[in-house]
């Protein structure tokens, strides 16, 4: 079964249009360089609205692990998304309070190897690199890289991503 989540979403009329067309999670970004980054209130005001069943993701860059636990929790985020440096511990510390998805760019060098460092995750998030980007920049990354990895983890794609 492919799941969808849509990341980025900036606005209660861009949700419902996500959760209306099937979307299965939402993303909301706390990473302030990022152009689709809201604020905990703008997230509030549209997390309020959404259905049951449709997860409730933050995506986060380099937060303190205590820092995510406590926006995860008020605003009842049903997992987080880690896409800066963040070290293994930070994942342990913050499985105990809920999902856990650590996003790795695939680059030239990637080692499948280096997913063992993520153990605590649920899942991997795999996407294209592109210099300056953490995470939504649409960047394609070899699919078969991506196929041998879900031999040892629990992998979720991103980036470049088409119907084909």
């Amino acid at each position: 079964m492919v799941r969808v989540k849509i990341c980025g979403i900036t606005s209660w009329a861009d949700a419902k249009l996500c959760v209306d067309a099937g979307a299965h999670a939402l993303g909301f970004n706390f990473y302030p360089p990022s152009p689709r980054c809201v604020s905990p209130s703008e997230a509030w005001e549209i997390i309020r609205k959404m259905p049951p069943y449709v997860e409730r993701i933050g995506v986060f860059v380099d937060w303190a692990p205590s820092a995510v636990a406590a926006l995860a929790r008020s605003l009842h985020l049903t997992g987080v998304q880690l896409h800066g440096s963040e070290p293994p511990g930070d994942l342990a510390k913050l499985s105990r309070h809920g999902q856990v998805v650590k996003a790795l760019a695939v680059k030239k060098g990637f080692k499948l190897s280096s997913l063992r460092l993520y153990h605590r995750a649920d899942a991997i998030l795999l996407e294209g690199f592109r210099r300056g980007f953490h995470g939504g920049a649409g960047a394609i990354m070899d699919w078969k890289l991506a196929r041998q990895a879900g031999r040892s983890a629990r992998i979720v794609l991103a980036g470049g991503l088409t119907p084909k």
